[in-house]
């Protein structure tokens, strides 16, 4: 049974990538039919399906509803992924302040399933809300997200790996304000694992 779920998730997804969203919600949704204790999770994959179209409201839509489910069933890492791109989609949407709000949750809700001597969650969402507040025009909070981010990394238990997140925001937060000079000091020290790609 397990072998047969993932099965049709990965038709779901490969119909997502072929360019067939609407076959993939159809995937999705009759695995929630067949599993519905599975639904939290096909909710999302609706919402990435919408994503994917470019239909943002019914992407906001359908991770609300994988929110309130994740809420529901007390299943806080599904929350905690929910709420991530939720976060995201109100940050493609313009819609900065939510975003930052969710990210801010989510980082909240990671404290409780995380070990205080590493929890990846507060990397991305300093990241994410610095992001936000660049978007915004608010330069001192995007500043103190990223310095944030760096104390974060650099007094816990991380890969100096997660380093690149400070450097990307520093650098946005630099060519934001049209300092190209600061910008590139700031992007030459990526590591180079994250100047291939």
């Amino acid at each position: 049974l397990p072998g047969i779920y993932a099965w049709n998730n990965y038709i779901g997804y490969t119909l997502l990538i072929q360019g067939e969203p609407e076959a993939a919600r159809v995937r999705f949704r009759k695995r929630m039919e067949e599993y519905p204790n599975t639904a939290i999770g096909q909710t999302g994959r609706l919402g990435l399906s919408y994503l994917m179209e470019g239909k943002y409201e019914e992407a906001v839509s359908s991770f609300n509803n994988a929110v309130g489910l994740s809420r529901k069933n007390k299943n806080i890492e599904l929350e905690i992924f929910s709420r991530m791109n939720l976060g995201k989609i109100l940050f493609v949407q313009k819609k900065y302040e939510e975003s930052v709000n969710e990210f801010e949750e989510v980082e909240r809700l990671s404290w409780g399933i995380f070990d205080e001597k590493f929890n990846p969650i507060p990397v991305f969402s300093h990241y994410w809300k610095g992001l936000a507040l660049v978007k915004k025009g608010d330069f001192a909070g995007a500043k103190s997200q990223a310095t944030r981010l760096k104390d974060l990394i650099e007094q816990g238990n991380y890969d100096k790996l997660h380093l690149d997140f400070y450097y990307l925001l520093l650098g946005r937060i630099e060519v934001a304000q049209q300092k190209g000079p600061a910008a590139q000091e700031a992007l030459d020290k990526l590591s180079s694992w994250t100047q291939m790609v």
